[in-house]
């Protein structure tokens, strides 16, 4: 035993114990995600409690994970690199030895993929997109705990959700390419261009019944609005937009997505 491992909710425990009581349930300190290359995500150094609340898991050492790799420090070898889709990111423990790697599991196969032999623990840590052309999208985790925050670092031509929409009643927009499974909280981007002074747009996730809810902006004819906005999406991540006119221009561009790690 020790006296604890110098995080805020530690108890005294050995981080490898492996036993029941340890890390208050659902902890996480650190272990970052962000970006490294078309390829590669890294996980910062930190310590969390695995996801089945069993064991203590301290990553020592920045994780270098590879989709185009499978098993520990690649992706789950049950399905091929596939574009167009989410990674889970996790950290996986093997409690026999006390290895700890990244591991990337493809969203279609979060309930039947196979571990990397000899591990059995693991704790999610983010999410990453393998775009359209198999190149994982640029982004970066901001946050320490288990509230966290994706910003995304592309060119804006990459986060277009709608293209000069006009709808003016409400329409359903798709933004599950940028957010992931597990979150319903989204910021977006909106530039509106009104063809008459004092028209407006709205935000809403889809379903809601609220006409004029509180996610809304307006704008004149000169200048157009530019407005950060953040929003809850349906579990299919979807949300509804309109616009007080016809001939107005509606874009929305996401620029990050809030997840509970």
């Amino acid at each position: 035993m020790t006296s604890g491992i110098g995080y805020p909710g530690a108890f005294a425990t050995s981080v490898d114990s492996g036993g029941p009581v340890g890390l208050d349930t659902g902890y996480i300190r650190d272990c970052k995600v962000s970006w490294l290359s078309v390829t590669q995500v890294q996980i910062a150094t930190g310590v969390c409690r695995s996801d089945d609340d069993t064991t203590d898991i301290q990553v020592s050492g920045v994780l270098t994970v590879d989709i185009t790799a499978t098993g520990a420090n690649g992706r789950n070898v049950d399905t091929a690199e596939a574009a167009n889709k989410w990674y889970a990111i996790y950290i996986i423990k093997n409690t026999a030895t006390g290895a700890i790697a990244g591991f990337l599991i493809n969203e279609d196969d979060l309930l039947t993929f196979t571990w990397p032999v000899g591990y059995t623990k693991k704790r999610r840590v983010g999410w990453i997109r393998n775009n359209a052309t198999s190149n994982l999208r640029d982004g970066v985790y901001i946050g320490k705990g288990s509230s966290r925050y994706f910003q995304y670092r592309v060119n804006y031509t990459e986060l277009i959700a709608l293209s000069a929409g006009s709808a003016v009643v409400y329409t359903n927009v798709d933004i599950s390419e940028w957010v992931p499974p597990t979150s319903t909280y989204v910021r977006t981007n909106n530039f509106y261009d009104p063809n008459i002074g004092a028209s407006y747009f709205y935000l809403r996730p889809d379903g809601s019944s609220y006409a004029t809810p509180i996610y809304f902006s307006w704008g004149t004819t000169y200048p157009s609005t530019d407005a950060f906005i953040d929003v809850e999406t349906s579990t299919s991540q979807i949300i509804e937009y309109l616009v007080g006119n016809a001939a107005d221009d509606l874009y929305i561009y996401i620029a990050g997505f809030y997840d509970e790690v």
